[in-house]
């Protein structure tokens, strides 16, 4: 007997506009709603949704606002708080890879995601972003 999901969210197509008009198949569950939870996380901006100003990744706030040493452990901090906080599925970040480009000021970051369903693979820079399901 198949369970029933624990969590359904709309997908989203790669413009990241909802899906409509293929009935149960516009939905996603479990797993991958939680990888595409995190995606949306980490492409939401702190404080541009309205109805919660504090959500979101501090990328203006925190990450490039300021110039201070030790840069690249509090941006890959402030993008596993911003993971941690996506999902209650969520469980634990681990693995987390973390490279700065000095000259050019861009960074990229991965990591591997536990959930509630399985692991979820990150790869997270500015610009251009991967969240997929790993199989067990």
């Amino acid at each position: 007997m198949k369970q029933s999901p624990l969590i359904i969210v709309r997908r989203l197509d790669a413009n990241h506009d909802p899906v409509y008009g293929g009935g149960a198949g516009d939905f996603l569950t479990d797993i991958y709603a939680v990888a595409q939870i995190i995606q949306t996380s980490l492409l939401l901006f702190q404080g541009e949704w309205w109805n919660n100003l504090s959500v979101g990744l501090p990328l203006f706030q925190q990450i490039i606002s300021k110039a201070e040493n030790n840069r690249q452990q509090i941006i890959a901090l402030l993008i596993q708080q911003t993971i941690l906080g996506s999902s209650t599925f969520v469980t634990a970040v681990t693995n987390v890879k973390f490279v700065y480009n000095a000259p050019t000021r861009s960074f990229s970051y991965a990591c591997r995601v536990q959930t509630a369903f399985g692991t979820v693979g990150v790869t997270f820079e500015p610009g251009n972003l991967a969240v997929l399901p790993i199989a067990a």
